[in-house]
């Protein structure tokens, strides 16, 4: 029997405070329909809702304020989702950045993620 070898919550989430402190629910919305992966950091804009941040953007587009824990399958427009926003370690290697990102830019971004208490630390 073939296992599936996907990233599961418990190998992206290594240690939280607690979950109901280190969780948020949240709105995602995007322009087109997408399907976003566990793990990819997501940016908040001043309209409360959440979309993958854009390091080559500017102001809230480009500030990594959290880490999506679920795939979601994100329709044009708003869905629910939950989020990691405080308080937690996580594996940077499951930590998902746009496909352009630079090594600068992801630097830039875990210090805005440690900023909010959200560590990215390899553990053994």
């Amino acid at each position: 029997m073939a296992r599936d070898s996907s990233p599961v919550l418990s190998d992206l989430l290594k240690w939280e405070v607690d979950r109901n402190w280190s969780r948020d629910a949240v709105t995602l919305t995007a322009a087109a329909p997408a399907t976003w992966p566990m793990g990819t950091v997501l940016a908040q804009a001043a309209n409360g809702k959440y979309s993958p941040v854009n390091p080559s953007g500017s102001g809230a587009a480009a500030a990594s304020v959290a880490v999506l824990l679920e795939t979601v399958i994100v329709p044009a427009g708003d869905t629910a989702s939950v989020a990691l926003r405080r308080g937690a370690i996580v594996d940077p290697a499951l930590l998902v950045w746009p496909a352009t990102t630079t090594e600068t830019q992801i630097a830039t971004g875990l210090a805005g993620l440690e900023s909010r208490g959200i560590v990215a630390r390899n553990t053994y």
